[in-house]
């Protein structure tokens, strides 16, 4: 997407490739903590304790928060012009909300597809989370496009 960006050392390409995975991981790390823990505290709440609306509106927006704030981090640090923020995040959010969405719509359908059947159950299983994956990553591509796009109308200038 970068043809006319500058080339980055071997030095710098691989700290910055690390850095990327390390901050990443912890992003994921959190997501991984936080969507169960907050489940957690709903359950034990109950249908009508005093903490269930925050509760209720902390699990609809973490997971939102933590997948934009894992798309912006993408799309700052892996391209080789660093883009604006407002660049960037737009193409954030709409990824979160998409990438959300498409994963609830998976865990919704997938037991529902293969639950019944022993047999073949696995092998769907995998089917459609290999599916799964590249509607995922085909959601990334498109918001670091739209961030591209975007960065380049910035620049452009105005006559």
């Amino acid at each position: 997407m970068d043809s006319g960006a500058p080339r980055r050392s071997l030095v710098r390409r691989t700290v910055r490739r690390l850095g990327s995975i390390a901050i990443l991981a912890a992003i994921v790390i959190a997501a991984l903590v936080a969507t169960p823990t907050l489940v957690i505290a709903v359950e034990i709440s109950g249908e009508h304790g005093a903490a269930r609306p925050l509760l209720d509106v902390l699990l609809a927006t973490v997971p939102l928060s933590l997948a934009a704030i894992a798309l912006a981090t993408i799309y700052r640090l892996l391209p080789l012009t660093r883009p604006s923020w407002r660049a960037i995040g737009p193409a954030a959010v709409f990824g979160a909300i998409a990438l959300v969405l498409v994963t609830r719509v998976f865990v919704f359908v997938a037991p529902r597809i293969f639950g019944a059947n022993v047999v073949y159950g696995t092998l769907g299983a995998i089917l459609v989370g290999l599916a799964w994956l590249n509607i995922m990553f085909t959601l990334v591509l498109i918001g670091a496009a739209w961030v591209r796009e975007r960065t380049t109308v910035a620049e452009a200038p105005v006559a």
